[in-house]
């Protein structure tokens, strides 16, 4: 599942954030052909989307802008652009910032500092996607729109590339649209085979780039072990993720075979290369015509055979010195994010009450106590619609857990979802009502230090939004683990540039 799916996935209310979810689809003639709509402002029609053949680079679409300033590059991936707005606090600033000196954006943030209500939804998003606020957003966005080719904003710069451009190039910032900026990288083929805790793995090769070092990875999957998942889940083409309980779809994600979510790290001589940013796909037999055409090809580039089930990734990492180093033997090491797993379903809980959890992979014991249960509700006020009503009502649990576990690695959440906005009884139906509000997340809360005490740090996590006080909450527990150990690959690249 891509990062921009598992954020889908949250079902969070991110209006508050300036970044609703409505229509995916833009009217806008200023919009680029194509272009996958993720989020609107909601005021002069401004959208943020995905442009074909960029990848997941983030523009911003100003429609009231003047002629020629209308669309504007954010972010390389979504994920930066998620971490972005988890520095500036909702995503206004970053939509602005194109015309803007360091001073007023700053200006900016410290004027508009996040309220109570977006700094809930951002603490999901960070704890829920494991990601942090960007360090420098100024700088980045800035360095993001210099290295855009700003002479051709407007739907005229997305022209699908011409047939000699679809020849096999790999740039640094991950996107197509850097043929336009950037040089290709030089490919050294590599073909490193290595086994990674019972499944195969290749590196093809690495590509050195002006700006860094880009590294393709990829892992078999055996067909059969996709076929036994799906037929355990009882899945098809058109099987539908809400269907299934919240317990179910974190078991699934942990149980999928195609889950293969890692870093890297690069020793290259005394220096070290960290990971920037990653992009990946799949190849799945059976499943050849949902596949996207960069499997395809990387299938066809590398040779792989195309009958077995592929994961691909490619990691960028930057040089650590200004100019780009001499090839040499180096090593890379890789990482797998924490799964989500699990745990058990607690029912209706009461303040001192006492629940000893047994960890599902270590097999500790940790005891759970209960502080305190509390309904609480969001003011009205903060939803500042004119047409939909939301949910404000909320259940506010507070724990310890002895020994204790750092919320990365342990979290409870809501097992129901909140409920969708509805329309006020003044202003007719709501179309395309969704659901939102969810503070606990898809499979943790907003996990935050709230205290302490002589025996134990309190945590706590907050239910779903609902229009009326919950009953009951039956909350999800959830605990964190890599699956696997980290891996070091020495590469020798003595084999021949492409």
């Amino acid at each position: 599942m891509t990062l921009y799916k598992q954020f889908s996935a949250l079902d969070l209310d991110t209006s508050v954030l300036g970044f609703e979810k409505r229509s995916a689809v833009s009217d806008y003639d200023c919009t680029p052909a194509g272009a996958h709509v993720i989020g609107w402002a909601g005021v002069d029609g401004i959208h943020y989307c995905f442009v074909p053949g960029c990848g997941d680079m983030v523009f911003a679409v100003s429609p009231m802008n003047p002629e020629g300033e209308t669309v504007h590059p954010l972010a390389r991936n979504f994920a930066d652009f998620i971490r972005l707005i988890l520095a500036c606090g909702n995503a206004d600033a970053l939509e602005q910032a194109y015309g803007w000196s360091r001073e007023q954006f700053e200006a900016y943030l410290k004027e508009y500092p996040p309220t109570a209500e977006q700094q809930a939804v951002l603490n999901t998003i960070r704890d829920q996607l494991g990601l942090c606020p960007m360090d420098d957003p100024f700088s980045y966005l800035q360095q993001v729109q210099a290295d855009f080719s700003s002479s051709g904003s407007g739907p005229s710069a997305f022209d699908q590339a011409s047939p000699e451009q679809s020849e096999w190039q790999v740039f640094f910032s991950g996107s197509n649209h850097s043929r336009h900026k950037e040089r290709a990288g030089r490919e050294i083929a590599v073909r490193q085979w290595f086994d990674w805790a019972g499944q195969r793995c290749c590196i093809p090769s690495v590509y050195l780039c002006g700006k860094g070092l880009v590294i393709d990875i990829f892992a078999q999957v055996a067909p059969e072990k996709i076929k036994s998942f799906m037929e355990k889940w009882r899945l098809t083409a058109d099987s539908d993720y809400d269907d299934f309980s919240r317990a179910q779809q974190i078991q699934m994600e942990a149980e999928h075979p195609l889950g293969f979510d890692i870093t890297a790290q690069v020793q290259w001589g005394r220096q070290a290369l960290h990971w920037e940013h990653a992009s990946g796909n799949a190849w799945v037999p059976f499943f050849d015509e949902q596949c996207s055409e960069s499997a395809r090809q990387a299938l066809e580039h590398y040779g792989l055979d195309p009958a077995s089930a592929w994961v691909f990734h490619r990691v960028s990492l930057p040089w650590a010195t200004r100019r780009r180093p001499a090839l040499q033997p180096f090593r890379i090491t890789l990482s797998q994010e924490p799964t989500a797993i699990p745990g058990p379903q607690l029912g209706v809980l009461s303040a001192g009450q006492r629940i000893v959890l047994t960890h599902p992979i270590r097999g500790s014991q940790h005891t759970l106590t209960v502080q305190s249960v509390c309904p609480e509700s969001l003011s009205a006020s903060l939803h500042n619609q004119n047409v939909q009503d939301y949910p404000t009502h909320f259940t506010l649990l507070q724990y310890t857990l002895e020994p204790d576990l750092p919320d990365s690695c342990f979290s409870i959440s809501d097992s129901e979802p909140g409920d969708p906005p509805r329309a006020r009884p003044d202003t007719g139906a709501l179309s395309g009502a969704a659901a939102i509000g969810i503070i606990g997340g898809a499979d943790g809360p907003t996990a935050v230090f709230v205290g302490s005490s002589a025996e134990a740090p309190a945590h706590a996590a907050c239910s779903a939004l609902r229009f009326e006080p919950a009953n009951q909450v039956v909350w999800q527990t959830v605990f964190r683990e890599k699956l696997r150990p980290d891996i070091t690959v020495d590469i020798l690249p003595n084999g021949k540039e492409s």
